[in-house]
């Protein structure tokens, strides 16, 4: 449970960072010959990993009830992990040109699918993993009071 809790916090940390980092990411690795533009775009790239959350957790869902919760989760860390070092890493639009605002949309979008698929398999893992017992303990829950009568 603490280990499932530690990396949902740290894939949205990572998830996050961009959005601190979105002013000099867009003087950076977007045209800037428009100062309110180039930020617009890189907020936009932000918003992508937003988008592509749910689709993240369908697919990425459907991998780790095939393949495992905890494989599923080993390559959602990796995933994350390798899109946020290339957000760092991609060459600015001043080297590389139109392929820089492109990789960073797709590291965005694996980011974000890294974040949708975590979070659901996370959720489900630590579900199937609480005991039966401890499941909706609460008086205060009236489906365990409609239950127990």
């Amino acid at each position: 449970m603490v280990a499932s809790i530690i990396g949902n916090r740290l894939e949205w940390y990572d998830f996050l960072l961009y959005g601190f980092f979105a002013a000099v990411i867009s003087e950076t690795c977007f045209p800037a010959s428009n100062h309110f533009l180039s930020l617009m775009l890189s907020l936009a790239s932000f918003a992508i990993g937003f988008l592509v959350r749910p689709l993240g957790g369908i697919v990425l869902g459907l991998y780790a009830d095939h393949f495992g919760r905890k494989r599923a989760l080993t390559l959602l860390i990796l995933a994350m992990a390798g899109s946020t070092v290339a957000v760092g890493a991609i060459p600015g639009y001043a080297t590389i040109g139109i392929a820089a605002p492109i990789l960073i949309v797709l590291a965005r979008v694996v980011q974000g699918l890294s974040v949708g698929g975590e979070f659901a398999s996370a959720t489900a893992m630590l579900v199937e993993y609480v005991p039966p017992r401890k499941k909706c303990s609460t008086a205060a829950c009236r489906w365990c009071r409609s239950r127990s009568a």
